[in-house]
């Protein structure tokens, strides 16, 4: 199956991965230490009202929750309204062990969103839509807050993917403007966690794509998926110390 996204089980060496469109819409696991399948779930689909196609059915990103030994899944489609197209998306709840359905977060999204990660320090999930975070609570599956990014300079056209510091109390958001592909506002975001205060911009290049944190040096690594370079950034200055040119169109990083 076509493959989009990745999560790991640390303890448990098991990697996930996340087979997206229509025909996929699965979960596999992975054994790290044999590189063999161990699993695949059933199809992950909705019957979904006015549904527009099956062609718009994706799962996008997952991260794992030690703590409830679930996978968060990220769902989307596409519905037909009286007013045009309009999209649709789920928080999923997966058991880590069977990869069996065991839910979603209601009202997990407050509209288009496509960026998910989690802080394993605090036990919170943030999803980023296009001009908000929703702040989520990993255990009690439920959101705490919203956070707004509308003031955002330049404006945000549509949160990519997220990095959270909570020892800092700060949120990295890239930014992606799939309307104007030459990126002139791509870029890394800094926001307060708390208060939302924008704190730093970063224009790293075209596609900005996917954001890692490192505690240990400070820095910020991004790929700009358009430009083919990933970025490395002062966390502190918020200055780029590095460009590295990788092959064409980077997209997802784990940090080792």
């Amino acid at each position: 199956y076509r493959a989009f996204s990745l999560a790991m089980n640390q303890d448990q060496q098991q990697l996930y991965v996340g087979h997206t469109q229509s025909a996929s819409l699965r979960i596999s696991a992975v054994n790290t230490q044999t590189g063999k399948l161990t699993k695949t779930s059933e199809k992950l689909s909705f019957k979904e009202a006015n549904a527009a196609d099956s062609r718009f059915e994706h799962l996008r990103h997952m991260v794992y929750n030690k703590a409830t030994n679930t996978l968060f899944v990220s769902y989307s489609n596409m519905l037909k309204t009286a007013e045009g197209m309009t999209s649709v998306h789920k928080l999923l709840m997966l058991d880590g062990t069977s990869l069996a359905m065991k839910g979603e977060v209601k009202g997990a999204y407050s509209g288009t969103a496509y960026g998910l990660t989690q802080d394993d320090k605090t036990q919170k999930i943030y999803i980023g839509g296009k001009d908000y975070v929703n702040e989520i609570d990993a255990k009690k599956q439920k959101v705490l807050r919203t956070i707004s990014l509308k003031e955002a300079k330049p404006q945000i056209t549509s949160a990519q993917n997220l990095a959270v510091d909570s020892g800092s109390n700060r949120i990295f958001v890239v930014v992606f403007d799939h309307e104007d592909r030459r990126g002139e506002n791509d870029g890394l975001y800094v926001f307060d966690l708390q208060s939302g205060k924008q704190l730093g911009y970063v224009h790293t290049g075209a596609g900005t794509n996917a954001v890692k944190y490192n505690p240990k040096y400070n820095e910020v690594y991004v790929t700009n998926f358009t430009s083919g370079t990933i970025s490395v950034i002062d966390a502190k200055s918020y200055a780029v110390k590095k460009q590295f040119s990788v092959p064409v169109y980077p997209n997802q990083m784990v940090l080792s």
